[in-house]
């Protein structure tokens, strides 16, 4: 009995090992934290892709890249929306060369401010156009570089070409890895919660739901 309470300990640290080996998509790079905080904040993969090919343009997902014009960030924020970048970081509890704190203030001036580009990031098709659009938009109507007509082409370009093949399927990829990762944890959890017999049980391939049974 003791030989084989050992085996099965082994086996839970061993699946929770397993588990923590999962990819996660909320991954080390700075572009995969802005795909997956603008996701979590409602856009689409398109309009992920064309915010991002503006930030490659801006700070290359820098959020300490500065310029000796004082912009600042992911986006280069100016002046005083430089200002309000650091101050609604520290209102809210994050670090302001932070890629979160740094998203968190972006949606925030979307829902604001620029309702309008939210809006039309909201509305364009979640495809290799709809990718294009949200680029080109973000760029004339949010960034607003000198030029910006044909940089918005530019950078709508990047996001169809370049982001689009890339992240088209990856919101789908978390949504299905978070799945696999609740899922395990439950597995867990029912195990822990199993009796010492269940765990010798399921050990020889018996499975009988004690817990459930008292019930």
């Amino acid at each position: 009995m003791r030989k084989v309470k050992i085996l099965f300990s082994m086996a839970l640290v061993l699946a929770t090992m397993v588990l923590c080996m999962v990819p996660s998509f909320a991954a080390t790079s700075n572009k995969d934290k802005v795909y997956n905080a603008l996701i979590k904040n409602g856009l689409s993969s398109a309009a992920a892709c064309g915010v991002m090919a503006n930030i490659e343009k801006e700070s290359n997902f820098n959020p300490s890249a500065g310029s000796t014009s004082g912009a600042y960030g992911l986006c280069q924020w100016t002046g005083g929306r430089r200002s309000n970048l650091f101050s609604f970081c520290s209102n809210n509890g994050y670090s302001s060369n932070s890629v979160e704190g740094q998203v968190a203030f972006l949606m925030h001036e979307l829902r604001g401010s620029y309702s309008g580009v939210l809006n039309t990031l909201k509305n364009v098709a979640n495809t290799a156009d709809g990718a294009y659009n949200a680029g080109y938009r973000f760029c004339y109507d949010f960034e607003r570089p000198a030029n910006k007509s044909s940089r918005s082409s530019q950078r709508g370009s990047v996001a169809k070409s370049s982001y689009w093949p890339t992240y088209k399927n990856k919101a789908e990829e978390i949504k299905k890895a978070e799945a696999e990762a609740k899922k395990k944890a439950e597995e867990e959890e029912r195990r822990a919660n199993m009796t010492d017999l269940e765990k010798v049980l399921e050990y020889y391939g018996i499975k009988v739901d004690f817990v459930n049974v008292k019930k």
